[in-house]
């Protein structure tokens, strides 16, 4: 039996077609960033693989370490065919620089390599040779072009992952390990996307080598129970490794910062629920990307944490549609918000796939569409652009339909969501008090409250008011506007304890205020209370609407400030007029803080609430206020 001979082999080009320096796959990825056209292919991939007997936690490794390039595998060889490849393709276009930095890097003494790591998987399993039955995922990765298999559902279905590596290795070269589940050796495969070009003496030779055994003339053969690759250690766990050499993006992210974020903008609802955890191993330190560690590292992405809210949402919109299966939205309206989001939509995998705009809904939100069930993965599966960024109506019969349910389904969930905000008032019969269910403070300085839309009905009077608007003629009657709407709470200021600042004192209730009367909004110079700060109004803007729980009515207040604050807040019942009531005490039962931690209770007395925690970018808090009595009132922010 002949000796094995395992290196690159680039086979003879003979009638095939000529390939310039120019990759078509660098084509089909132009316009999005190494870093997340990596992440996305190499997550997707990974979480296809999902060992079924495990606990359904994929793990990913991104390491970055200096290797000598004399170590690398076949590495004279390899580095014979890049310079070929080089003076076969410049003088044909000048202009693509592509594989004369390859022969220049190849040739230096050291290539940073990025590892990729998988746990939690199955491992690439089959065969590398061809059998007839179809390629196995260890083939259709490793030495397959445009072909993916056993996805059952999974992410990917046009089998670019492999592209995707060279293109980020300043060599144009990858290594594979992997060790398959039920498996006792690792394999080890090699890919290197040239050009057509010709050895000094020899003939054309194909653009794409495979690192295999070149003593087998019929088919593939690979390396079994490999040497470490330079520092990195022996895979000994199910799954599998890439090793980009020379990772293109070292110079601009040698902490792999970029990776993280790119993970964390594609694969944010993965990690929220547990089914992605991601590590980054760099000389300049380690960083774990988990559910713990999340909400710290999603805080400053501005473009990406309104999604992150937007999946705390604890209701979100959920309806069966046929042909589509259960469609989920989770929704976050904020005024703070710079600009209107969207939605972004996933399937199964749960990565970030496409995003669908509505110019019809007015309100600043972020919003997530997932359809993760077998059903209506399938369908949007077949409709998924070879880049999986966008369901495209043209691939799949039928395909028009199903993406206009989903349009449909996530426009119906935000006018939804859109009526809670921005609904009808609902009247009480026997309680002289409406429910504002959209309160926008805006202006400080008195408990006056103006309407900041038209009214619908009522003649108007000079004074304005929650409920009534003005008229050119002098009339005061009131009439109520039985139509809800956004409404400018001015609220009051409050002096710093032991402070000169004028401040603004309400009813009696102890302290050393000076002012002129008991009770109203009469200026006086504030001192030091009782200990709990009542929130700056500044820039404070609250948002509430009622629902209807089990034997209980529940308010649900949203507040939301440009800035991070902490401490009290005072509620009110409104008249009939929106007037403030200061002389009637809410019947509440219960505060709860809703935070990305989980509920934390809060201490209340009367009607104001302490410890109010309004955190975050922008800042927010959500509160749900029980009442003991099943009945709505109208409440306000003061």
């Amino acid at each position: 039996m002949a000796k094995s001979d395992y290196g690159f082999l680039f086979e003879k080009a003979g009638r095939s077609r000529a390939y310039g320096a120019t990759s078509s796959d660098e084509e089909h990825f132009k316009g999005t960033s190494i870093a997340e056209s990596l992440v996305r292919e190499l997550g997707q991939n990974s979480l296809d693989a999902v060992d079924p007997d495990g606990d359904g936690v994929v793990r990913l490794e991104f390491e970055l370490a200096e290797v000598e390039t004399s170590t690398i595998p076949d590495v004279e060889n390899l580095r014979q065919h890049i310079i070929a490849a080089d003076e076969s393709t410049r003088s044909i276009d000048k202009r693509n620089t592509r594989l004369k930095d390859a022969a220049e890097a190849i040739q230096q003494k050291s290539l940073m390599v990025l590892r990729v790591g998988d746990y939690g998987t199955r491992g690439l399993t089959g065969s590398e040779r061809r059998d007839g039955k179809g390629p196995s995922p260890l083939a259709a990765l490793t030495r397959g072009a445009g072909i993916s298999a056993d996805k059952d559902g999974g992410g990917g279905s046009f089998g670019v992952g492999s592209s995707v590596g060279t293109l980020a290795s300043d060599v144009h070269t990858v290594f594979w390990t992997s060790l398959p589940k039920g498996v006792s050796e690792v394999v080890f495969a090699g890919y290197s996307q040239l050009a057509t070009h010709r050895l000094p003496g020899g003939e054309d030779l194909q653009p794409d080598g495979f690192f295999i055994d070149r003593k087998i003339e019929d088919d593939f053969k690979y390396l079994r129970s490999p040497s470490s690759l330079g520092p990195f250690e022996t895979r000994d766990k199910f799954g599998t490794d890439v090793y980009i050499l020379g990772y293109a993006a070292t110079d601009e992210d040698r902490n792999l910062e970029d990776i993280r974020n790119a993970i964390i903008k594609n694969f944010l609802v993965a990690i929220h629920r547990g089914k992605l955890v991601v590590s980054g191993k760099t000389s300049g330190g380690n960083w774990t990307l988990d559910q713990e560690s999340l909400p710290m590292y999603v805080k400053s992405l501005e473009k990406v944490y309104p999604f992150y809210q937007a999946l705390l949402d604890p209701e979100p919109y959920v309806r069966t549609i046929k042909g589509l299966g259960e469609l989920k939205l989770y929704v976050e309206v904020n005024d703070n918000f710079p600009e209107k989001y969207h939605t972004i939509g996933i399937r199964k995998p749960l990565m970030m796939i496409t995003e669908f705009r509505h110019t019809s809904i007015r309100m600043r939100y972020a919003a997530i569409m997932e359809c993760s069930n077998d059903e209506g993965n399938e369908v949007l599966r077949a409709l998924e652009s070879p880049r999986h960024d966008k369901w495209e109506a043209s691939r799949q019969r039928g395909g028009s339909a199903a993406i206009k349910k989903v349009k449909d389904f996530i426009r119906d969930g935000l006018k939804e969501r859109m009526d809670e905000v921005v609904g009808d008032t609902v009247e009480i019969k026997g309680l002289e008090k409406y429910l504002p269910t959209t309160v926008d403070v805006e202006q400080l300085g008195t408990f006056e409250a103006k309407t900041v839309t038209a009214p619908k009905n009522g003649e108007g009077t000079t004074t304005e008011s929650t409920s009534t608007q003005g008229t050119p003629d002098g009339e005061t009657e009131k009439k109520p506007v039985t139509r809800r709407k956004s409404v400018s709470v001015k609220i009051q200021k409050n002096g710093e304890p032991g402070g000169d600042m004028p401040g603004t004192e309400g009813k009696d209730r102890g302290g050393s205020s000076e002012r002129k009367s008991s009770g109203g909004d009469i200026p006086g110079n504030a001192s030091p209370g009782d200990g709990n700060s009542k929130i700056p109004a500044g820039d404070l803007r609250a948002r509430g609407w009622f629902t209807s729980e089990v034997e209980k009515s529940v308010f649900n207040l949203r507040l939301s400030s440009p800035n991070p604050e902490f401490g009290n807040i005072s509620l009110r019942a409104l008249g009939p007029g929106g007037e403030v009531d200061d002389n009637f005490v809410l019947p509440i039962k219960k505060v709860v803080l809703k935070t990305v931690t989980g509920d934390k209770e809060l201490e209340f007395e009367g009607n104001m609430v302490k410890g109010v925690d309004i955190a975050g970018t922008p800042a927010s808090a959500k509160l749900s206020i029980e009442f003991l009595e099943d009945r709505r009132f109208s409440v306000a922010v003061v």
